[in-house]
């Protein structure tokens, strides 16, 4: 049986990855260029990191979910939850500072410190409506689907299997 697969020299695999990268720098600039980038960057800033734990929680509640905030955090954002959407319970963090008492009920000199965990109600952008128009940035990148790779695995893979030799990357 004769190999039919087609080779790349070196030198056009080179042209190939050159190609790849001007195109990225073509797109971050037209990203730069454009307030969309900013805009978007803004709104994204906005919400709060969540532990590795309550994106567990996210994802088992709600796996399509994208943008998680608060009720009144929406709301701050030009966002409605609509009614009758259920919450994503995560767990919040709250510290409680409290003089101490002696037996009289008296204030000691030491002030304690009561950590604990909240459940907090959150919800996905989907579970929203803009309030009075207000628009929500969207994300300027596309994400890639379908079964076209933009000739990115066959460059990446053998980066790879180089930096790390013959390994799991490899077929």
């Amino acid at each position: 049986m004769k190999d039919t697969t087609h080779r790349r020299t070196a030198e056009q695999r080179k042209a190939q990855a050159e190609a790849l990268h001007a195109s990225i720098i073509d797109q971050v600039r037209q990203l730069a260029d454009s307030g969309q980038w900013r805009t978007f960057l803004e709104f994204a800033r906005s919400f709060y990191a969540y532990s590795l734990n309550n994106l567990l929680l996210i994802l088992a509640q709600h796996p399509d979910a994208t943008m998680v905030a608060g009720f009144r955090q929406w709301q701050t954002k030009g966002r409605q939850v609509r009614n009758g959407e259920h919450s994503i319970k995560i767990f919040g963090y709250s510290v409680k500072k409290t003089a101490s008492t002696d037996e009289n009920g008296d204030a000691g000199p030491e002030e304690r410190t009561m950590h604990y965990f909240p459940v907090l109600s959150v919800f996905d952008i989907s579970q929203t409506d803009p309030i009075d128009g207000a628009p929500v940035p969207q994300n300027p990148t596309q994400q890639l689907t379908g079964a076209q790779d933009h000739g990115v695995i066959v460059p990446l893979t053998a980066y790879l299997v180089a930096a790390d030799g013959p390994s799991q990357y490899s077929n």
